[in-house]
């Protein structure tokens, strides 16, 4: 590319393709129209399984999950069989900004999802300012001095970074919550703009992480056909969604009028967002009854340590976080696992299809299964002896809610449990590339995994031991 090449970088955290698309065609999103008229555009490819945390490193850094840890806001620790919340100060991988701050590129980078701070020596970074939720301790920048000026200009984020705290009930709960984050977006996006004017950076990247908060709170309120749908607050609050990518919108038309004709813009909506109906719990306590069924790892070894063990590690495998969209698994492994019981090798994999099979033939009321898809972590990864993502993760049918789901094996579990999401994460994600290059307007699917590898190959330049490839259509 040419060495005057400069890059405006823009997220939609969690932003739905699909309502993106048919709003934009029904005129009410006139910026997205426009993007999407004059881009090369698709859908993106997410890490299998564990997309909603992975896929921001793995994007930004061109490396698979197995290999940089992250895969969940809270994790499962092989040691001492508890949930831990990740520290992205922990990303030992380069990130693109980094690869490209190495060679001289001044990058502004604001909210990237999850993304710790990188001390880049030419640049600036802002994380924690109008986050979903935090990667950090708050608002923080580098230099210093920005995050100060950002806290004088606009205060403090009325979330304190975490939007799903808040419980919406009433009518002027949602609306309050709408001009809230509209605030939060023009904030943001006026402070790119002044960045992007007043200093020659040649990256400008800009996460807005609104439509997720929106999508977690306001989904049943914006779809009919969600079974907590209210017709009276949603004729008090009507299209809260919408109204939220309007504002977005609005903030896309402002970035895209900053480019020049040296200018590209990438704009990501990842990943989708759908109504969130789960049985989680359920198939949790079914997994216990059906591992007492099953006959492995009855030998129960410990040979790592003398203290007495917990009682988690006394069983089989233990469900773990991943999201509500997969119901994950991790096995308890010997020598993985600090007190494992289970054999690797012959044991674990006769173990791995028998529950594989269980949990498949877990069924729902209406007689449909309550997962339509199982990935094996050791068939879709590279991954080593060592590695720490669950074993095996379902993909929830979220069609419907199920109270009860029913095991051929054990019997049913019920749970009344009510997910305070409305709205919960899908792996569909898309990108635009503005103007398209040479013309081309359609694009195949690209990987999560290939972005930041691209990015930074506009730039001719490479990310230190990463996994993805260049994605060649990007650089025509």
């Amino acid at each position: 590319m040419s060495s005057s090449t400069r890059l405006i970088f823009v997220v939609f955290d969690s932003a739905d393709q699909y309502w993106l698309k048919h709003w934009a065609k029904a005129g009410d999103l006139p910026n997205f129209k426009r993007l999407g008229d004059a881009s090369l555009h698709g859908e993106i490819e997410n890490r299998p399984g564990v997309f909603t945390i992975a896929t921001w490193f793995s994007l930004a850094t061109g490396v698979e999950p197995t290999r940089h840890g992250f895969y969940s806001f809270s994790q499962y620790d092989p040691g001492t069989y508890r949930l831990t919340n990740i520290e992205a100060e922990k990303l030992h991988y380069q990130t693109l900004w980094q690869a490209l701050d190495e060679q001289g590129k001044k990058c502004a980078v604001i909210d990237f999802p999850r993304m710790p701070l990188l001390k880049l020596q030419h640049g600036l970074q802002v994380i924690d300012w109008y986050p979903h939720d935090l990667s950090a301790n708050g608002l923080a920048s580098d230099p210093e001095n920005v995050a100060i000026e950002i806290q004088k200009r606009y205060g403090s984020d009325p979330f304190e970074g975490h939007c799903d705290r808040f419980r919406l009930k009433s009518a002027d709960d949602f609306k309050e919550f709408i001009t809230i984050v509209e605030k939060r977006i023009q904030c943001k996006v006026e402070f790119a703009e002044s960045l992007w004017r007043s200093s020659r950076f040649d990256t400008l990247t800009v996460g807005f992480g609104d439509a997720h908060c929106a999508g977690h709170q306001c989904w049943h309120l914006q779809h009919a056909d969600h079974l907590r749908h209210d017709k009276i607050l949603a004729h008090a609050v009507p299209d809260p969604i919408k109204q939220v990518y309007r504002a977005l919108d609005t903030a896309l038309g402002r970035l895209l009028d900053l480019a020049d004709e040296n200018t590209k813009i990438v704009v990501l909506a990842n990943p989708g967002m759908e109504a969130n109906y789960h049985s989680k719990i359920q198939a949790a306590e079914l997994l216990e009854r059906i591992n007492e069924s099953l006959p492995h790892g009855d030998h129960a070894v410990n040979t790592m340590s003398s203290q007495p063990m917990p009682e988690l590690a006394r069983k089989k495998s233990l469900s773990v976080p991943v999201g509500d969209t997969y119901f994950a698994i991790r096995a308890n492994v010997i020598d993985r696992e600090r007190y494992g019981i289970l054999r690797m090798g012959m044991e674990l994999d006769a173990y791995l299809q028998e529950i594989t099979q269980e949990i498949m033939a877990l069924h729902r009321e209406d007689g449909l299964c309550v997962f339509d898809d199982v990935i094996r972590t050791s068939d879709t990864y590279h991954v080593d002896h060592q590695h720490n993502l669950p074993d095996l993760m379902f993909k929830s049918r979220r069609d419907l809610p199920s109270r009860v789901i029913t095991s051929p094996l054990v019997g049913s579990a019920t749970s009344n449990f009510t997910p305070h999401r409305s709205g919960d994460h899908n792996p569909l994600g898309a990108y635009w590339v503005y103007p398209a290059p040479n013309g081309v307007l359609k694009s195949d699917t690209v990987r999560d995994l290939d972005i930041g590898v691209t990015l930074c190959a506009l730039f001719d330049t490479d990310i230190e031991d990463c996994d993805g490839n260049v994605i060649d259509q990007w650089l025509v």
